[in-house]
């Protein structure tokens, strides 16, 4: 976007001005969130008038605040009772935007083994209640009276399990394998050969061969396999598939045995009906009711992730700028930082041995430091006394020669304090207070001029 300002309006701009602008024109063209939802009766009303037979659920909390919304379409609701394999699943996913979210969707297998969409939630968040909900409103749109007939394929989420055994007591209920594996690599097994014991007993066809196949994992590890054990098998094995067997040794076709469900005539009564569209804004009926307010979810404890959390059958995929034309996460910049007081690296001046090492830190101050040039002025009486003898008009640069270890006596005046101009090594002088250097002179001694620089590192 910055590239297209700049060659079509010659005009720089920045990519937070290039965000900012995006932004104002997807809410002129778009709107915004807040009044989106303002929409929801008119919009459910308009879905009604639309596609008959459909059911559509707004609710609201007792001030008129967004807490859910469900929609299961009449085209979707007969496609599946007239077609699909009495097989649901179910999951729910995250939300992005300011308002965030869950989303739980129920789909069906058609006889072309894809995935068949039924019906969609949005509520505040993934729990036994929201589920519950969610399956209580699906039961009763796809009339199902004897859940015995039916199976359900889901993953361990928050009060799913607990959901099922509450509405569909009677039912199947089955986990995806897959899902199983992701747990299955967290609890520490991973590698090609868990893996592949895990999948070899998840195809076995008979009972005979799952304990073998369950026998060589517990002699892989005996921790993996106590770790199965815990899982009926009937959740998450595949069913026998020597069904054809038997039919060879009856004299049957194994084509004369497949079920109405794979056929093309159900395939297409799958998909005779259609899903309606619906009008533009400005032809939809006014209902006339309260709008409702935005959802106020809430935020989340902790830190808000810059990326998501992959599972870990997926790669690590790190983004390049080689591999990827989408901009990249800029990586932060490791600086090395250096102590004041020592000058070495990995800690501040607060962290610092030698300056808990002093007597009085607190009497140490940023405004006390002063330099060693300032001893010039100890030298200010000699140099008036030789511009007066008019030896040299010029002030001398550079502190009295002071022998090593002979002791030097500084004395530290207010004058002093005024007239120390910018000089090249700062010192921090441990000693008189600022009352103390405004009202009188205080004085320092020091044994030699080294221990002067070595007292004076801050």
């Amino acid at each position: 976007m910055e590239v297209d300002i700049m060659n079509q309006l010659r005009c720089h701009i920045s990519r937070d001005q290039a965000y900012r602008a995006k932004r104002q024109a997807l809410k002129k063209l778009e709107g915004s969130p807040e009044q989106q939802f303002t929409k929801l009766w008119d919009y459910a009303e308009e879905l009604r008038r639309t596609n008959p037979g459909s059911t559509i659920i707004l609710g609201v909390n007792d001030v008129n605040r967004f807490e859910k919304f469900y929609v299961c379409l009449s085209a979707l609701k007969k496609g599946f009772l007239g077609g699909c394999r009495p097989i649901i699943c179910v999951d729910g996913c995250h939300l992005k935007g300011p308002h965030k979210g869950i989303l739980l969707t129920a789909v069906g297998v058609d006889p072309n083994n894809n995935l068949y969409p039924i019906a969609y939630s949005v509520v505040q968040k993934e729990s036994r209640d929201t589920w519950e909900w969610f399956l209580t409103v699906l039961k009763q749109d796809l009339c199902i009276q004897r859940d015995n007939e039916y199976t359900f394929m889901s993953d361990k989420q928050k009060g799913l399990i607990q959901a099922f055994q509450s509405v569909f007591p009677n039912s199947t209920h089955r986990f995806c394998v897959r899902h199983l594996h992701n747990n299955f690599k967290n609890a520490g097994y991973r590698g090609l050969a868990y893996k592949n014991a895990l999948w070899k007993a998840a195809r076995a066809s008979t009972v005979g061969e799952f304990k073998l196949r369950m026998e060589e994992m517990k002699q892989l590890n005996q921790d993996a396999f106590d770790w199965f054990n815990d899982k009926p098998p009937t959740e998450w094995s595949i069913p026998c598939k020597h069904a054809c067997s038997a039919i060879f040794n009856q004299n049957l076709q194994p084509e004369d045995m497949v079920h109405p469900y794979y056929n093309v005539d159900t395939y297409k009564q799958v998909y005779e009906h259609a899903i309606l569209p619906i009008s533009g804004q400005t032809l939809w009926n006014e209902t006339g009711l309260v709008p409702p307010l935005p959802p106020n979810f809430g935020r989340g404890p902790g830190r808000p992730a810059g990326a998501r959390n992959r599972e870990p059958d997926e790669p690590n995929v790190k983004t390049t700028k080689k591999s990827c034309k989408k901009p990249i996460k800029l990586q932060r910049q490791k600086v090395k930082h250096h102590c004041k007081i020592c000058g070495e690296e990995g800690h501040n001046a607060k962290g610092c041995a030698l300056w808990k090492d002093m007597q009085e830190p607190a009497l140490i101050r940023k405004s006390w430091i002063v330099s060693f040039l300032t001893i010039q002025h100890r030298n200010k009486e000699m140099n008036m006394t030789a511009a007066a003898s008019g030896v040299s008009d010029q002030p001398h640069i550079l502190p009295p020669i002071v022998e090593d270890n002979e002791p030097t006596e500084i004395e530290f005046t207010p004058e002093i304090l005024t007239e120390a101009g910018p000089s090249q090594t700062q010192a921090s002088v441990q000693g008189p207070t600022m009352f103390e250097q405004l009202h009188g002179p205080h004085k320092y001694a020091c044994t030699t001029t080294n221990d002067i620089a070595a007292k004076a590192q801050y």
